[in-house]
Protein backbone atom coordinates (compact mmCIF):
# COMPACT_ATOMS: atom_id res chain seq x y z
CA UNK A 1 0.00 0.00 0.00
CA UNK A 2 2.65 2.41 0.31
CA UNK A 3 3.09 5.29 2.59
CA UNK A 4 0.70 7.67 1.63
CA UNK A 5 -2.09 6.70 4.13
CA UNK A 6 -3.11 7.34 7.40
CA UNK A 7 -2.66 4.92 10.67
CA UNK A 8 -6.16 4.21 10.24
CA UNK A 9 -6.16 2.94 6.61
CA UNK A 10 -3.50 0.55 7.86
CA UNK A 11 -5.53 -0.61 10.76
CA UNK A 12 -8.38 -1.39 8.63
CA UNK A 13 -6.60 -3.13 5.90
CA UNK A 14 -4.79 -5.28 9.36
CA UNK A 15 -8.27 -6.35 10.68
CA UNK A 16 -9.23 -7.74 7.18
CA UNK A 17 -6.14 -9.48 7.36
CA UNK A 18 -6.24 -11.04 10.54
CA UNK A 19 -9.62 -12.24 9.83
CA UNK A 20 -8.67 -13.92 6.66
CA UNK A 21 -6.26 -15.52 8.71
CA UNK A 22 -8.02 -16.74 11.63
CA UNK A 23 -5.98 -14.95 13.93
CA UNK A 24 -7.51 -13.79 17.53
CA UNK A 25 -7.19 -10.37 17.97
CA UNK A 26 -9.04 -7.19 19.60
CA UNK A 27 -8.97 -3.87 17.66
CA UNK A 28 -8.64 -0.87 19.62
CA UNK A 29 -8.96 -2.74 23.11
CA UNK A 30 -9.77 0.10 25.77
CA UNK A 31 -7.06 0.09 28.75
CA UNK A 32 -7.53 2.23 32.07
CA UNK A 33 -5.09 3.91 32.68
CA UNK A 34 -4.11 3.85 36.59
CA UNK A 35 -2.35 6.20 39.44
CA UNK A 36 -1.94 3.93 42.05
CA UNK A 37 -5.53 1.96 42.17
CA UNK A 38 -7.68 4.46 40.67
CA UNK A 39 -8.36 4.92 37.32
CA UNK A 40 -7.33 8.41 36.08
CA UNK A 41 -7.94 7.63 31.96
CA UNK A 42 -8.79 5.43 29.06
CA UNK A 43 -6.07 4.79 26.51
CA UNK A 44 -7.24 2.08 23.15
CA UNK A 45 -4.53 0.06 21.86
CA UNK A 46 -4.57 -0.48 18.07
CA UNK A 47 -4.46 -4.55 18.35
CA UNK A 48 -4.05 -7.24 20.56
CA UNK A 49 -3.19 -10.34 19.33
CA UNK A 50 -3.97 -13.79 20.66
CA UNK A 51 -3.40 -12.26 23.72
CA UNK A 52 -0.39 -12.27 23.51
CA UNK A 53 1.05 -9.14 21.55
CA UNK A 54 0.61 -5.66 21.58
CA UNK A 55 0.41 -4.29 17.66
CA UNK A 56 1.23 -0.72 17.72
CA UNK A 57 1.02 1.37 14.14
CA UNK A 58 2.52 4.51 13.10
CA UNK A 59 3.39 6.78 10.65
CA UNK A 60 6.23 8.39 11.32
CA UNK A 61 9.83 9.44 9.90
CA UNK A 62 11.70 6.97 12.21
CA UNK A 63 10.44 4.38 15.63
CA UNK A 64 11.85 6.31 18.29
CA UNK A 65 12.62 5.82 22.41
CA UNK A 66 8.87 8.30 22.80
CA UNK A 67 6.91 5.02 20.48
CA UNK A 68 9.00 2.03 22.42
CA UNK A 69 8.23 3.60 25.66
CA UNK A 70 4.17 3.96 24.84
CA UNK A 71 4.08 0.45 24.08
CA UNK A 72 6.37 -0.38 27.18
CA UNK A 73 3.48 0.98 29.13
CA UNK A 74 0.94 -0.55 27.26
CA UNK A 75 2.47 -3.99 27.60
CA UNK A 76 2.78 -3.43 31.62
CA UNK A 77 -0.48 -2.39 31.49
CA UNK A 78 -1.62 -5.69 30.11
CA UNK A 79 0.92 -7.47 31.78
CA UNK A 80 1.65 -8.70 28.09
CA UNK A 81 5.94 -9.22 27.19
CA UNK A 82 5.72 -8.93 23.76
CA UNK A 83 5.10 -5.60 21.18
CA UNK A 84 5.44 -4.80 17.88
CA UNK A 85 5.33 -1.72 16.83
CA UNK A 86 4.91 -0.74 13.10
CA UNK A 87 5.79 1.80 11.16
CA UNK A 88 4.33 2.99 7.47
CA UNK A 89 5.84 6.12 7.30
CA UNK A 90 9.11 5.43 5.81
CA UNK A 91 9.26 4.16 2.30
CA UNK A 92 10.14 0.24 3.14
CA UNK A 93 7.76 -1.01 6.00
CA UNK A 94 9.53 -0.49 9.42
CA UNK A 95 9.18 -2.53 12.44
CA UNK A 96 10.45 -2.96 16.03
CA UNK A 97 9.94 -5.79 17.93
CA UNK A 98 9.33 -4.48 22.00
CA UNK A 99 10.60 -7.04 24.64
CA UNK A 100 9.89 -6.28 28.79
CA UNK A 101 10.68 -8.76 31.52
CA UNK A 102 8.71 -11.68 32.15
CA UNK A 103 5.32 -10.94 33.88
CA UNK A 104 2.86 -12.92 35.60
CA UNK A 105 -0.62 -12.81 34.30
Amino acid sequence: MGSAYEEKVYQRALYLEFQKNKLRFEREKEIDIKYGSVTIGKKKLDFVIENKVVLELKKADEINDVHIAQVVSYLKTMKLNLGLILNFGMSKLQIKRVITESTEK
